[in-house]
């Protein structure tokens, strides 16, 4: 199966602070950040009617970029997506009683996904970012 959905949602550059959450105020707004995109992929995942990953899965994040904007660096790219991914993942709030990943995807290592990144310009000029998940036979 394979399901593609557009998230209206642009992904930062890895320069930006809140992808780079190495002090504790950056950490609070990287979690933010990435419990603002599980709740989106979250609702597209309902939906879509997409089930649980139970195996591994191939993601495809396409960065559309709206009008003015310029590619990333490939790193940057990857490095910005990181909130993306890390919210497909199944995990939960720290009491552990809301369920905050959208479980699309088992896990983020290389046994469970393969990720990849592209970079487009958006047909209406609008920042976006175009998901595309299949499963592994």
């Amino acid at each position: 199966m394979a399901w593609r959905f557009l998230v209206p949602r642009s992904i930062p550059s890895a320069n930006a602070h809140i992808v780079n959450g190495n002090h504790a105020g950056t950490a609070s707004k990287y979690r933010s950040f990435r419990n603002v995109w599980a709740a989106d992929l979250r609702t597209c995942k309902q939906v879509l009617k997409i089930p649980d990953a139970t195996g591994k899965r191939l993601v495809t994040i396409t960065r559309l970029m709206g009008k003015g904007q310029r590619e990333y660096d490939y790193d940057n790219l990857v490095a910005g997506s990181k909130a993306v991914v890390d919210a497909m993942k199944p995990t939960s709030s720290r009491c552990g009683r809301q369920t905050l990943g959208a479980s699309l995807i088992v896990d983020d290592d290389p046994a469970s996904v393969l990720v990849t990144y592209l970079q487009e310009k958006a047909d209406n000029g609008q920042p976006a970012t175009l998901i595309t998940i299949e499963d592994v036979s």
